[in-house]
């Protein structure tokens, strides 16, 4: 059952990762050509779509879990029961997990990798690595379950707290650059 909700995972994820890397040469070249409306715009279209992609996917994880679990193959009903909760509370936060791949191809793009590398290690190395051992000491199997959503959401503040942060220097450098414009 692991290995069926981390091969669901993965698809959606490489999903995400491929739309973020579709954008990441656009900023890029915008960012290195002082165009950075283009930059803030193109980064605001990859979130939007990311975090389009990661509700459907949420809604679909949530309404058809047994759907997709059969795909795989059948059980018991009681471990169909099991799978359904778990990958119901497991892929719950993944509303919030195209802000990562969007932040992390941002900060790569505009020469800014270790606030990249930080965002991409963060859910699997960071959080959900000490997660997996800390949880399950103090809820059990409780713990298992919910280590997926937890290392999530603090990944999540971690993106769009540098998301943000960058976002707003972009801004300045837009007013900067119309500034620039207006006096020449």
């Amino acid at each position: 059952m692991v290995g069926v909700i981390s091969k669901v995972n993965v698809l959606y994820i490489a999903i995400l990762i491929g739309i973020s890397l579709g954008a990441q040469p656009i900023m890029g070249f915008n960012y290195g050509a002082k165009k950075f409306d283009r930059v803030k715009e193109a980064t605001l279209i990859n979130m939007r779509a990311v975090t389009i992609i990661s509700i459907i996917t949420f809604a679909i994880f949530q309404l058809f879990p047994l759907q997709i679990i059969r795909i795989f193959g059948t059980g018991t009903p009681e471990y169909e029961e099991f799978a359904i909760r778990y990958i119901r509370i497991f892929m719950f936060m993944i509303p919030l997990n195209g802000a990562q791949p969007a932040a992390s191809f941002l900060f790569t793009a505009i020469g800014k990798p270790v606030k990249g590398l930080i965002i991409s290690l963060s859910r699997h190395i960071i959080f959900f690595l000490p997660a997996i051992f800390i949880l399950p000491g103090y809820f059990g199997i409780e713990g298992v379950l919910f280590t997926g959503p937890v290392a999530d959401l603090l990944a999540a503040i971690v993106a769009f707290s540098l998301y943000m942060i960058e976002i707003k220097k972009l801004k300045s450098l837009i007013g900067d650059e119309n500034e620039l414009i207006s006096t020449n």
